[in-house]
């Protein structure tokens, strides 16, 4: 899997050798609010491996491109329905606001459409999450449709590749 980059940040392939950031961003309550809540350090270890097991799917860490602060992490990956490819992310507070998000989401989308040819990528997120709609439709995404799901309102976005 290719190291992608913008302007500030470097996106590296996931390994276990992020297993330490990993189980920051899973034990961290505000990260994981609207993402099932906390995670075990075992269930954590487990996840990464067998997020590491597949290797068509896309999991990268954000870092910071001049401090190498581990700023959260991004994946790509088959949805619940499995016809579409996710694009889902996680990033550490003290980050927020501060358009790393945007500007690496952005990055990854871009690999999905030119790289991996992809004609769509959704997005699924809580319709209380606030920040995480405001961030999907900055990048364009538009609401696909709303649904129950892990026991509150999900909202799914869609973005076309020649939208």
């Amino acid at each position: 899997m290719k190291t992608l980059m913008t302007e500030r940040c470097v996106l590296t392939p996931l390994s276990m050798k992020h297993l330490p950031t990993m189980v920051k961003l899973y034990r961290n309550a505000e990260v994981r609010k609207y993402l099932g809540g906390i995670r075990t350090i075992e269930e954590v270890k487990e996840q990464m491996e067998n997020m590491l097991m597949n290797l068509s799917w896309k999991y990268w860490i954000v870092l910071d491109k001049h401090t190498h602060h581990h700023l959260g992490f991004i994946a790509l990956t088959p949805h619940h329905c499995e016809a579409d490819i996710e694009i889902s992310y996680q990033f550490f507070p003290d980050s927020w606001g501060k358009g790393y998000a945007s500007e690496t989401v952005h990055e990854v989308l871009v690999y999905a459409f030119s790289k991996l040819n992809e004609q769509k990528v959704v997005a699924e997120t809580q319709v209380a999450n606030e920040r995480s709609c405001q961030l999907l439709e900055k990048l364009g995404f538009i609401i696909d449709c709303y649904i129950y799901r892990f026991g509150a309102k999900q909202v799914i976005y869609r973005l076309e590749k020649n939208a």
